[in-house]
């Protein structure tokens, strides 16, 4: 089942915004990279309490993507976030009705409550059908404070869960797929979810772990160009209390590195760029510099994540910065907090053009370097 992705900033999104700025897109995917893996971190550490197509697009506060599906008979259009941190298929619906209980709270104060139930959900197809699929367990909000800006209306959760949990990835086979393209391009049109068998399970592949309800990879390393830093491999494994490891995450838009996997990567940006372009103090979290991405970053080495097996995520230019205003820019990666407790995440920007394909019951995860647009014509 095939879901078409739209991002946030698309000419095809709801929340396209033609007078949106630079630096206005920029902010709103820091504060919400930021307050998202520190939500992550919360659940991670211990102690611990707790084939369809439709169009995505990257919520507001999340910088996640939508998808638009349509629940219940006769189906009623619903626009739900898609998280991969997330075990609950929710979305609003009629307060009048009784089922199960509910309640799901986030670290930023937002929280949604009501009812558990079965329903059906509809999904677009490549050619343009739809395809019925029973949800078996769906949270039915009557009481949401989350900020929908009449827009949104829920959460199609990706996460696999725990337990016999019957979450929507093991309905479906345990399997899923995305492709990303440039979502610095607001015409690009072919960012795609599928779930299911028709899942593209193609590239190198890694080792893929879950834990209360997280994607885990085995970073093992990085380079830039032909020069693999010094970097200890078990400086990103997860320690035996569960902290620290490597999630990858489709809500984030930047990538969160692990201080002894950050420094020697900052370092050798700093050296690449010494005499070629002037630190600016933009950001304290960030390491910029004044100038132009498409004019001064012809020829930056590309940057690679090294991950077991061989895997490998390639970051050239447009997944390594980003334009902060129209004379600033600024590294994608940056170091993560004492909040964080040493997780890394890998965010959006580092997936570009990629399909990243997730075989769960395998432990395995895939990357593919390529164009989302040559997916089109074979799912």
């Amino acid at each position: 089942m095939a879901l078409k992705l739209i991002h946030h900033d698309s000419i095809h999104s709801p929340y396209y915004n033609p007078n949106a700025t630079i630096s206005e897109l920029a902010e709103r995917a820091i504060n919400g990279s930021l307050a998202r893996i520190q939500y992550m971190s919360k659940i991670i550490s211990p102690p611990n309490d707790e084939d369809a197509r439709s169009r995505l697009v990257p919520a507001i506060k999340a910088y996640g993507f939508f998808a638009n599906i349509s629940i219940g008979t006769p189906p009623v259009p619903q626009l739900l976030m898609i998280d991969t941190a997330s075990n609950l298929l929710w979305g609003s619906c009629d307060p009048k009705n009784e089922y199960c209980n509910f309640k799901k709270s986030y670290l930023d104060g937002t929280s949604t409550a009501s009812n558990l139930a079965s329903e059906q959900a509809t999904f677009e197809t490549s050619d343009e059908g739809t395809v019925k699929v029973p949800i078996e367990v769906l949270g039915c909000s009557h009481v949401s404070t989350l900020p929908v800006d009449g827009q949104e209306s829920g959460i199609l959760g990706l996460s696999y869960g725990a337990g016999n949990l019957p979450t929507l990835v093991k309905q479906l086979g345990s399997k899923f797929s995305y492709c990303i393209g440039n979502i610095y391009d607001p015409h690009y049109q072919y960012n795609q979810l599928i779930l299911g068998d028709g899942a593209i399970l193609e590239g190198d592949s890694t080792t893929l772990q879950t834990d209360k309800g997280f994607y885990f990879l085995d970073l093992e390393g990085i380079s830039v160009g032909e020069k693999k830093l010094p970097i200890d491999p078990s400086t990103f494994k997860r320690r035996a209390l569960g902290e620290g490891g490597v999630i990858i995450d489709s809500g984030a838009t930047f990538t969160f590195l692990k201080e002894e996997g950050y420094v020697p990567l900052r370092n050798e940006v700093e050296s690449l760029m010494a005499g070629i372009l002037n630190r600016a103090a933009s950001l304290p979290k960030f390491l910029c510099y004044t100038g132009s991405m498409e004019r001064d970053l012809t020829g930056f080495p590309v940057v690679t994540l090294l991950f077991s097996g061989g895997a490998q995520l390639s970051l050239d230019t447009n997944s390594m910065f980003f334009q902060l205003t129209t004379n600033v820019l600024c590294m994608t990666i940056l170091s993560v907090t004492p909040a964080m407790k040493g997780v890394s995440t890998i965010g959006v920007l580092a997936q570009q053009s990629y399909n990243v394909g997730y075989d769960i019951k395998q432990g395995k995860i895939f990357f593919q370097r390529i164009d989302c647009s040559v997916l089109e014509s074979i799912v």
